[in-house]
């Protein structure tokens, strides 16, 4: 697809209201958003599923990962799930191609991706180890 679909939860209203202008996304509400952030993966999961597409996932708070990090990753992606690497760690952004999604049912509560593959490829984005977590962290930023 060419849009960005963006699973919302906790003050979706507003989310929905702040980005009414853009004409490249939609919006999944997750009404179970408050059991973990695994319930919006599989949101996003049953739309893929649907669409019968593999999927990209990033997280609302990595605002330093720019487009060349995302266009470096797709470029990485040979149809295994793919996690961005930095700091010796990984996560996302990250694909998950369609034929692992019925890895879902291993997922619940705020248990990641990760916890479903034991070997990933990884390509290194070093701007996803930043992340904004708090006020505190948003006040820095």
């Amino acid at each position: 697809s060419d849009k960005i679909g963006i699973i919302t939860g906790h003050r979706s209203d507003d989310l929905e209201k702040a980005l009414a202008h853009r004409e490249d996304v939609f919006f999944i509400h997750n009404p179970y958003y408050q059991q973990g952030l695994s319930t919006s993966v599989h949101r996003a999961i049953k739309y893929a599923e649907e669409k019968d597409e593999d999927l990209l996932i990033t997280l609302a708070d990595l605002p330093f990962v720019e487009g060349d990090d995302y266009k470096r990753l797709r470029s990485a992606y040979v149809g295994n799930p793919i996690f961005a690497s930095f700091e010796k760690i990984y996560g996302p952004p990250c694909i998950i191609p369609k034929k692992s999604f019925a890895l879902k049912h291993k997922m619940s509560g705020d248990l990641g991706l990760k916890s479903l593959f034991g070997v990933v490829d990884l390509v290194s984005i070093p701007n996803a180890a930043k992340d904004i977590d708090t006020e505190q962290d948003l006040k820095n930023f």
